[in-house]
């Protein structure tokens, strides 16, 4: 369950200059951002929902929805009629992003993975309770797992996520996700602390973090941290193979692990060395 902004006072009536008109522009700021901030968590709002968490009518809700679809900050599906993010959401997050130096180091590893195992490569960045896929190169085969730019994903249910998590403490892990639940994806799905401290401390000892079919049916991957203690702002990012089951077997997996733990290293060299 994501958080909740702080409630504020209403302020006069001052219609917008441009767009669907709302009404009260100083709560309204805070109550569009207390309904972005739920697709941190959820994929879609519908207007009951947005009425009910907000605390306001059905046709104060629709205005803000409107509104926010007005700038693309959601997108209505047509069928459902539920509101789902929208493109300048993805815009600004990948805009963001792209400034991290993370991004530039990761490129030749990224297409390193790809030519040695022919396999989708991904980089990944740490957003509590999600990760973010926000670089990547896809594999050549026509079976392939795909790209996933700009998706997110609970973090718990992937190999990246795990081997971001790995390099935290548990205390520190609950802190983050307070507030949040464990929501699983697949019946393989890590959906108790119990189980997920578990599983980190299996990453821990060995390296890397596997994921067997815990974010998609059919799907296998497996990532290394990029660990670069000597920066001034902590990395919380992973580099992450994926590929369809039946590819990814014991040994395959091993060997595949091994490459994306020396080019998780790789990029942490980059990092460190940079200007």
């Amino acid at each position: 369950m994501a958080r909740q902004g702080p409630q504020t006072a209403a302020a006069p009536d001052v219609p917008p200059q441009s767009g669907p008109d709302v009404g009260y522009p100083i709560a309204s700021v805070d109550r569009a951002l207390v309904l972005l901030r739920q697709f941190l968590v959820r994929a879609s709002i519908t207007v009951s929902d947005a009425a009910e968490l907000l605390g306001v009518s059905k046709s104060t809700a629709h205005r803000l929805l409107a509104m926010l679809q007005h700038h693309r900050f959601v997108q209505q599906d047509p069928q459902t009629k539920a509101y789902l993010g929208g493109s300048a959401l993805l815009e600004i997050g990948l805009a963001m992003i792209g400034k991290l130096d993370v991004r530039t180091a990761a490129q030749p590893s990224l297409d390193l993975l790809v030519a040695e195992t022919a396999e989708t490569a991904h980089l990944v960045v740490l957003q509590p309770p999600n990760i973010l896929f926000f670089d990547g190169r896809e594999s050549p085969k026509a079976v392939r797992a795909g790209l996933r730019l700009g998706v997110t994903l609970p973090a718990q249910c992937t190999s990246a996520g795990k081997a971001i998590l790995a390099g935290l403490a548990n205390e520190e892990i609950r802190e983050l996700w307070q507030g949040y639940e464990l929501t699983g994806l697949t019946p393989n799905s890590v959906v108790s602390w119990q189980a997920l401290e578990a599983d980190l401390a299996r990453v821990r000892a060995r390296g890397w973090a596997s994921n067997h079919e815990e974010s998609e049916e059919g799907l296998v991957a497996v990532a290394a941290a990029i660990r670069a203690p000597g920066l001034r702002s902590p990395v919380r990012a992973a580099l992450v193979v994926a590929g369809p089951v039946h590819r990814m077997e014991d040994d395959r997996l091993e060997f595949i692990a091994a490459l994306v733990v020396r080019e998780a290293e790789m990029v942490a060299m980059r990092l460190a060395n940079a200007p």
